[in-house]
């Protein structure tokens, strides 16, 4: 090794924090943030659930008091990582993905529902309200009360195996690997300028922005069906941005980092029409930066939230605008700042999007009226590589198998080419296989997470391992296959990066290894 070399940032050439790396490369939690986060369990999701339980009308308080259990099971695994200093043999920090995950959670709720910054105030004036669904009009509140039972079950149970798998898992891959050790400037600049030649393609195949638009606004099917691999690639180019980050850290200061990753995200957001897609590569390069700098970037990410409210509300406004028939885009309430139409509108999209939640109406119709998949829609996301040219019986997605079974009731998805609705992870797991199936997959998925986490841990130094986690938690946050297929798309595109990267330069890494002494090493020669 004696070749190697690395550009570091500054924080990373002190020693101390070399050393703080390698002994917890999650970046640990202190006393003061585990306090205001447990503060903030206790009043904001705890006192809620158990409010709105006193004040439910129930016809028995059997169902009611074990929803509520499951309810704040599901809340106190939640709160786990920062009542603990280690899980399974692992250390704690922000970065492990139990902790991860559920800071996530947090500010979702948050961007999604800005009203539950004054929860606990305003829990007190909320009437409790019936779960309302398409599917469940003529249910009554003892039916009703029963199927959110089931679905609670659900989510704790999944909970439980998932932490236990988590808990469990402990082998260790003993291999040599690759490291990268330089990463050269050009090298990123010429695979943005390929992936912006992916998107004038796609608007170039589209006939225009405005009717690429009103395409998605009929559904991303079609899209995605004829230009797959270019709304792939073009979704890439976040997450390449921060890749050169963590291996260039000092690209972060230079307006044309800022000015390129804007860029990319508008691209993102032109192409597949999905708010997420914005988003969560902003939380990835955020826990990124985390990883770098050993802190945590409290001010900016409060101002964060708020752009992220204003931005989800926005680029609702403007995916709206794009259903007219005409496939014009009437952006005037977003050129006028209207914040409170704007917010409005995502309020009632969310109203709308909830009335048809498919995991709801797999709770209430399977094994009832429809059979068990046994592994279809898992099947369907692990091929996903395979053409539907080639594979005319290719399953379609689980939210349009759904709607398509379930909502519209007819006896095959083949040929089916309408919209999908969400799914959950858990409601999936036992649409295919049961209560065993939600148990098994989640247990799976725990050992897949402390996998990915094990890596970062006997390696801290590999980009490559870091950023696998990041978009595993990230992208991944559930194992709903609406999930699985877009991470797998990005893991082979990360895979492909960095191995045009290791072809321009890499050093062999030895097990034992450790990040202290790689670093001591580079600081001699630096």
């Amino acid at each position: 090794m004696a070749s190697a070399t690395l550009t570091l940032p500054a924080s990373e050439s002190d020693p101390r924090a070399a050393q703080s790396r390698a002994d917890n490369p999650f970046f640990e939690i202190s006393d003061v943030y585990r306090s205001v986060l447990l503060i903030y369990f206790v009043f904001w999701r705890i006192l809620p659930e158990v409010v709105l339980a006193l004040r439910s009308e129930a016809s028995t308080s059997t169902v009611l008091g074990l929803n509520l259990f499951f309810n704040l099971l599901a809340i106190g695994f939640a709160m786990l990582p920062f009542l603990v200093k280690s899980f399974g043999g692992m250390p704690m920090g922000w970065l492990n993905p139990l902790a991860l995950a559920s800071a996530i959670t947090i500010v979702k709720t948050v961007i999604q529902r800005p009203i539950h910054i004054v929860e606990p105030l305003v829990i007190w004036l909320r009437e409790p309200v019936p779960l309302e669904h398409e599917l469940l009009t003529y249910w009554s509140l003892d039916a009703i009360q029963s199927l959110e039972f089931k679905i609670a079950a659900m989510g704790a149970i999944s909970l439980l195996a998932y932490h236990l798998g988590f808990f469990l898992f402990q082998t260790r891959r003993k291999s040599k690997r690759t490291l990268v050790r330089e990463a050269p400037h050009l090298y990123f600049v010429i695979i943005f300028g390929l992936l912006t030649l992916a998107f004038v393609i796609l608007i170039a195949l589209s006939g225009g922005l405005a009717t690429h638009f009103s395409n998605l606004a009929l559904g991303r099917f079609g899209v995605r069906e004829n230009t797959g691999v270019l709304l792939v690639s073009i979704g890439f180019m976040p997450y390449l941005l921060v890749i050169w980050y963590l291996l260039r850290p000092e690209i972060f200061r230079t307006p044309i980092f800022w000015a390129m990753l804007i860029f990319a995200l508008a691209l993102q957001f032109a192409a597949d029409g999905s708010r997420s897609s914005v988003l969560i590569p902003m939380v990835v390069l955020t826990a990124g930066w985390i990883y770098r700098n050993r802190r945590i970037p409290a001010l900016a990410g409060a101002i964060g939230i708020f752009v992220a409210i204003l931005t989800l509300a926005i680029l609702g406004q403007i995916r709206t605008d794009a259903r007219q028939i005409e496939g014009d885009l009437e952006t005037t309430s977003v050129l006028s700042m209207d914040v409170t139409e704007i917010l409005q509108r995502n309020d009632e999209e969310v109203a709308e999007r909830n009335w048809r939640q498919a995991g709801v109406a797999i709770a209430a119709l399977v094994p009832r009226e429809n059979a068990h998949l046994f592994g279809q829609t898992y099947v369907a996301a692990v091929l996903f590589w395979v053409p539907r040219s080639v594979w005319n019986e290719k399953p379609r997605g689980v939210g349009a198998t759904a709607n398509a079974l379930l909502f519209l009731k007819k006896d095959t998805v083949e040929g089916f080419e309408g919209a999908a609705y969400p799914v959950g992870g858990p409601t999936e797991a036992f649409w295919n296989f049961g209560w065993f199936g939600i148990v098994a997959i989640y247990a799976l998925f725990g050992v897949f997470h402390k996998f990915v986490a094990l890596r970062v841990t006997e390696r801290p130094q590999d980009v490559e391992a870091v950023v696998l986690l990041l978009l595993s938690v990230v992208s991944m946050a559930d194992v709903a296959t609406d999930q699985i297929v877009p991470f797998l798309q990005l893991f082979v595109l990360l895979k492909l990066a960095f191995f045009g990267l290791k072809m321009i330069a890499s050093v062999p890494l030895e097990d034992g290894e450790n990040h202290v002494t790689t670093l001591a090493g580079q600081q001699g020669r630096m």
